[in-house]
């Protein structure tokens, strides 16, 4: 690549039907109902319609939620957690 073209990631189902638009610098697979995407290097979290569920702000040393909980780190380089609730705490 040149630099002119900018790789997205989405997400297709089985049958290779884009359900979610390719519009993300990058995405794991779900866990628990929600998507880790990167969008402009922040990491967030989105349900599978698409829908931002938390929003891009965490660092990409970020993981996916596992039992309940996701790791995240800060744009200061805090850890910390976020709930299924929706919760975030920062230690």
């Amino acid at each position: 690549m040149d630099g002119s073209m900018r790789l997205r990631w989405g997400y297709i189902d089985t049958t290779g039907r884009v359900v979610i638009d390719f519009r993300f610098d990058h995405a794991h697979q779900f866990t628990e109902g929600l998507g880790l995407v990167t969008v402009d290097g922040r990491v967030g979290f989105i349900d599978k319609t698409g829908a931002t569920v938390i929003a891009p702000q965490f660092g990409t040393n970020s993981q996916p939620f596992f039992e309940g909980l996701a790791a995240v780190e800060t744009a200061s380089g805090k850890y910390g957690t976020v709930t299924s609730p929706r919760m975030v705490s920062i230690w």
